[in-house]
């Protein structure tokens, strides 16, 4: 069965699809993204290897734009896993920058250019009447003349991208065949985590404050969707008791938690009515000085007290049975988590806070061209005979570029019968629909 959210999506006129039925989440052509993470989402280019299965020419091109964040160990940029094939782009675990193509009789061209492989880099690989050539930012840093030959992949060879940085441009052309990386391959798009689906452990956290005793702000920025009857699914930054501070919410207006001293038992146990609910986005920050905490809330002073002593954060190897690991276990989203101090700071990593998304099933950018590819519109030999009515309107919005040669027949929307009703003369945009109306 189709899914009338995804085709609503698919609308090169649709600009922003929500979808509150699927717990709020949207496509947009205009959403924000950020450039894809090679490491953390390696890719296989399956289209690009189609692209190549399909070349029919010797002459072919290839030019990729890409950004090296890091040149520790191997960093497969675009390459087969055997570093062989038409193509091959990647950093050597021994601290080299190979740029490979392959000629018609086997040679192999290698080219190591001088500079550093890390920054932003483009690389074209062009065969032109059997002239091999390499250019790397601007520069022929290789070539040598060979057999013309259609470029093909080693049997079982897959192209793939796995590396520290991104990627902001990647095509090849052979001929009639035309491949581009598309947008969805080199950007990743995300929505806020849901922390009732997907509760967090806040590791590095722990990792980076064990041991601290000094003076520091914490502050965080939630969305809570709805409230539970466990406050358990309710703490947004909680711990145990052995802890300088956790908090979470027991009510949508009644904030619970906990800032210690010297001894968790003689620690001030929070439990603080809030001006308005806690649903939607909100503000809670937390500072201690010396021995005092104050407590805001979308920037108004909630709660001020004092502790007999600094209570210093537990190493992250203490036992389990004396202090909780901290996490965040709620229906909602966390835009920012931040602890800073004058000897250390600590912010949670995006990917922590967002998750990324498949690509949505964009639709081409090009209209069909109905003079190549012909279509029966079985739908509407079944849909139309259910309106029931007398009265109908049928309505389409077409282009026509030019019209056939000769005798044929140009079919915008036509039925007889022998076949169903088709569009077959090269419209560059066909909009239909059939209304009924009272008669």
């Amino acid at each position: 069965m189709r899914d009338p959210i995804t085709d609503a999506a698919q609308d090169p006129s649709c600009l922003l699809c929500l979808t509150p039925d699927r717990g709020g989440s949207w496509w947009s052509r205009l959403r924000p993204a950020m450039p894809r993470n090679f490491a953390a989402n390696p890719m296989t280019w399956t289209d690009f290897m189609a692209a190549i299965a399909d070349a029919t020419e010797t002459d072919w091109s290839f030019k990729i734009k890409y950004t090296l964040n890091g040149a520790t160990g191997s960093q497969r940029i675009f390459c087969g896993g055997s570093n062989t094939g038409p193509i091959a782009i990647f950093w050597s675990s021994d601290g080299l920058m190979y740029l490979r193509t392959i000629g018609g009789n086997g040679t192999i061209i290698q080219a190591n250019p001088a500079s550093d492989p890390t920054g932003t880099h483009t690389v074209e690989i062009i065969a032109a009447s059997g002239l091999y050539s390499i250019i790397y930012d601007g520069e022929t840093v290789r070539s040598v003349q060979d057999t013309p030959t259609i470029p093909v992949l080693v049997t079982g060879d897959v192209i793939s991208s796995q590396f520290y940085g991104t990627i902001e441009q990647a095509e090849f052309l052979c001929g009639a065949v035309v491949w581009q990386a598309t947008y969805s391959e080199l950007y990743a798009i995300y929505e806020p985590r849901n922390f009732s689906a997907a509760p967090m452990v806040w590791s590095s956290f722990e990792t980076l404050t064990a041991g601290y005793n000094g003076d520091f702000i914490f502050r965080i920025v939630t969305n809570f969707r709805s409230i539970s009857d466990n406050p358990q699914k309710n703490e947004f930054f909680f711990n145990s008791r052995w802890v300088p501070f956790a908090f979470r919410m027991n009510s949508e207006t009644r904030l619970f938690g906990w800032l210690n001293g010297s001894d968790p038992d003689a620690g001030v146990e929070l439990s603080i009515d809030l001006p308005v609910s806690i649903l939607g986005m909100h503000v809670l920050k937390v500072a201690r000085t010396g021995l005092e905490f104050v407590v805001t809330f979308d920037g108004v002073e909630l709660y001020r007290t004092s502790v007999d002593a600094v209570r210093t954060f537990p190493e992250p190897a203490s036992s389990s049975a004396i202090r909780s690991h901290y996490h965040s276990d709620f229906d909602g989203s966390i835009t920012e988590v931040e602890f800073s101090a004058p000897a250390l700071s600590w912010s949670a990593p995006h990917g922590d806070l967002y998750d990324m998304l498949p690509p949505p099933p964009w639709p081409s950018p090009v209209p069909r061209n109905f003079a190549e590819e012909p279509e029966a519109w079985r739908d509407e030999k079944t849909t139309a005979p259910l309106i029931g009515e007398d009265d109908c309107e049928f309505f389409i919005r077409y282009r026509l570029d030019g019209y056939p040669e000769g005798s044929a027949i140009n079919r915008i929307f036509y039925h007889n019968s022998q076949t169903a009703a088709s569009i077959s003369l090269l419209p560059v945009t066909v909009r239909a629909a059939i209304t009924a109306s009272s008669a």
